[in-house]
């Protein structure tokens, strides 16, 4: 498995399109083999817990002690809610994201 970086699709703008455009925010994707972490900063939107997307992995190694096989990392195909929580953060209003959209270039 490779991680990088989720490139201009990380940045902020992007950020704010893709959820007003299709309703969700992609914070963590896995496609073939590589891992795309957010780059920039990603706004919480108030629905965040429907609408924010990540990706979690599972390696599958019997032996995990040894070295990482980056092969054996697995996409979780079912959603993991109960691993989302928001304990320190505000999520933003729809008037904060409607904002956030106008302020685009």
């Amino acid at each position: 498995m490779t991680i990088r970086p989720a490139g201009s699709s990380g940045q902020t703008g992007n950020k704010v399109t893709e959820y007003f455009d299709s309703g969700t925010i992609h914070a963590t994707e896995f496609t073939g083999g590589e891992l795309a972490g957010p780059t920039g900063v990603i706004p919480v939107p108030p629905d965040w817990k429907t609408t924010m997307l990540f990706d979690y992995l599972n390696y599958t190694a019997e032996d995990l002690s040894a070295d990482t096989d980056p092969a054996l990392w697995e996409l979780l195909e079912e959603p993991v809610e109960e691993l989302r929580q928001m304990l320190y953060a505000t999520p933003l209003t729809e008037d904060q994201m409607e904002d956030l959209l106008r302020l685009m270039p």
